[in-house]
């Protein structure tokens, strides 16, 4: 059997006004893909803006170590245990005044603690990498301290020269 011209197969063709509504519901469809990406980055970027807020509010100090000693020694400053309660029980330093996170983020009565925690002297915040004696220092200042959180932690002061309190 031959074919003829005439028997060739049907093609449909889009005639220029069937592909503007094709056209513009693609834009539609890609506009609202993209709204919703946006959205998402929005939402994830104002979750680390406000984390990032919350744990670094105070920054670290950058009084050397032997300067903190020194303001220690010479009653100009306090040294404050940010660490929780077994921790210090492990170990700490002589003279610091054990004051955990978890006991500041309970919420405080900030009259209890203002005989042991003069608002008239520097307030170091130490832990054991800075993370904690960050947040500390955000709620002590809050309260009206002076507070200079330090990264250097128990290991690293007792290296420094600090003693090493008797348990």
């Amino acid at each position: 059997m031959e074919k003829r011209a005439t028997d060739s197969p049907k093609i449909d063709v889009v005639e220029p006004e069937t592909k503007r509504p094709l056209i513009h519901e693609c834009y539609a469809a890609a506009r609202r893909v993209m709204t919703i990406q946006l959205s998402k980055m929005l939402l994830i970027s104002s979750v680390v803006a406000l984390t990032y807020v919350n744990v670094h509010a105070a920054e670290l100090s950058n009084d050397p170590l032997s300067s903190v000693q020194e303001n220690v020694a010479t009653h100009k400053a306090v040294l404050v245990d940010v660490r929780e309660p077994g921790e210090w029980k492990e170990g700490h330093v002589e003279g610091a005044i054990s004051l955990p996170l978890s006991s500041l983020e309970n919420g405080v009565d900030a009259s209890a603690f203002e005989q042991q925690l003069p608002k008239d002297k520097i307030v170091y915040t130490h832990c054991v990498m800075g993370v904690r004696a960050l947040k500390a220092a955000k709620i002590l200042e809050k309260l009206g301290y002076n507070v200079r959180p330090l990264k250097a932690g128990y290991e690293q002061l007792v290296k420094a020269g600090f003693a090493k309190a008797a348990n």
